[in-house]
């Protein structure tokens, strides 16, 4: 399988690294973005075709696939690109910087029959992979709790600064907290998407969607809670995750000088249901380096079965939310907010060149407002296609019959049927129930 690497950087060239210790692929060409990366790639790659443009790459009918490596602003353009010249991909995470372009990629994904795959490699993780392993298998019961927490060094600026640049990596929660959000829904798919997340942070000085240290609470209908947390204002590169099960528990921690060493240390400890005594858990190795290249490893196989080890729609839910209850107070209050945004930028602007507007249509809500006139402001603000019927499910506060207010107000039959179920099976990911 001749591959086509789009991005020359670090990370990219740990991906044209892996190619070339895996016999089954090769690398047909190399995009680079800027000067020295397409230097550095004629002098490390010889023989393997350099460009500047992507459509060079894309005409090249001995490409089969497309990784792209490029700054994450880019890769929802160049996915849908290349799916259009019919190219399978495999993308960096996240797939999009937005909900809106992640949603275009998955349309086209799915549209064209195409393998597209998106970089989180840690599933197939020696450790992380176990760990959900051992839940499948029922080492720990039903999962109660679950602590992630990542403690590390300052993340590197990138090419151009990009990586401090807001509009060029949409935040730093797609950074690297997109893995382990990840992780942790995959962790718990028996209780479902999460029904409440709440998040606070430390805002750095680099801009908008950048924090020094972030923590988010995912709260599940079955009453479990997970919670993540990273501080990026540390040193070297720690994870710790703690689950707690209604039998049993587990601790793993992974540790190295930064987080593409080769030579990390790390444990996982279980006490399995029924046990009063921890076992360590013999792991063979673990890391980003070795887990890239395993993902790479399965392409020959997983796109001719056109089975992604996670797939654009699988991806797709940890960049997602819908807002309970109309979305609370903000509705009410966004005239007020968009003027103190216009009137006062020296204490409204200051984290976000852009108006709270642009957000509107981005935003998915539930209609659970218990009066009529409420929601008909929200369908005249943010439209039917981002309004889904709330249920309330499992507390007590819902409707005695579960859409009688969307009935109540007049809406047209297509914009009813939207409420009802139109916007809550495009946000899981359906086509009917």
């Amino acid at each position: 399988m001749r591959i086509g690497l789009v991005g020359y950087g670090a990370w990219g060239r740990m991906h044209a690294g892996a190619i070339a210790r895996i016999p089954e692929l090769s690398l047909g060409g190399v995009v680079c973005g800027g000067e020295a990366s397409a230097r550095a790639a004629t002098a490390e790659l010889p023989g393997v075709p350099v460009h500047r443009e992507l459509d060079a790459l894309l005409r090249d009918p001995a490409i089969d696939l497309v990784d792209i490596v490029a700054t994450n602003e880019l890769h929802a353009g160049m996915a849908l690109a290349a799916l259009a010249a019919g190219k399978h991909v495999l993308v960096e995470k996240p797939m999009a910087t937005t909900l809106a372009d992640a949603e275009r990629v998955v349309a086209a994904a799915e549209r064209s029959g195409l393998y597209l795959g998106v970089g989180l490699e840690l599933h197939v993780s020696k450790q992380w992979e176990r760990v959900r392993a051992l839940i499948a298998e029922g080492a720990l019961g039903r999962l109660r709790y679950a602590n992630l927490a990542l403690f590390r060094r300052p993340f590197r600026p990138g090419s151009g600064n990009w990586r401090r640049t807001s509009t060029r990596v949409g935040s730093w929660i797609l950074e690297e907290p997109i893995h382990y959000v990840d992780l942790l829904l995959w962790y718990f798919r028996e209780s479902g998407l999460p029904v409440e997340i709440s998040a606070d942070g430390v805002p750095s000085v680099h801009g908008a969607g950048m924090h020094d240290a972030f923590t988010c609470t995912f709260r599940f209908a079955d009453g479990a809670y997970a919670v993540f947390s990273q501080c990026v204002a540390g040193f070297e590169h720690s994870l710790n995750l703690e689950i707690a099960g209604a039998e049993g528990a587990l601790r793993t921690t992974w540790h190295g000088a930064m987080d593409r060493t080769h030579t990390p240390s790390f444990e996982l400890k279980l006490q399995r249901a029924g046990s009063e005594a921890a076992e360590i858990v013999p792991i063979e190795k673990s890391g980003e380096v070795f887990e890239l290249e395993e993902q790479l490893r399965r392409l020959p196989r997983d796109v001719a079965a056109r089975k992604p080890l996670v797939s654009a729609r699988d991806a797709l839910p940890s960049l997602r939310i819908c807002f309970a209850h109309g979305g609370g107070s903000f509705p009410g209050t966004f005239g007020r907010i968009a003027h103190g945004f216009e009137a006062r930028p020296d204490l409204c602007a200051t984290r976000n060149p852009y108006g709270p507007e642009r957000y509107l249509k981005r935003l998915y809500l539930d209609s659970l407002v218990h009066d009529a006139r409420q929601l008909r402001l929200l369908v005249d603000m943010f439209g039917a296609d981002r309004l889904a019927l709330g249920t309330d499910y499992p507390f007590p506060l819902g409707e005695d019959r579960p859409g009688q207010l969307i009935a109540s107000c007049g809406f047209s039959p297509e914009i009813e049927q939207r409420l009802l179920e139109g916007t809550a099976l495009e946000w899981l990911g359906m086509e009917s129930v």
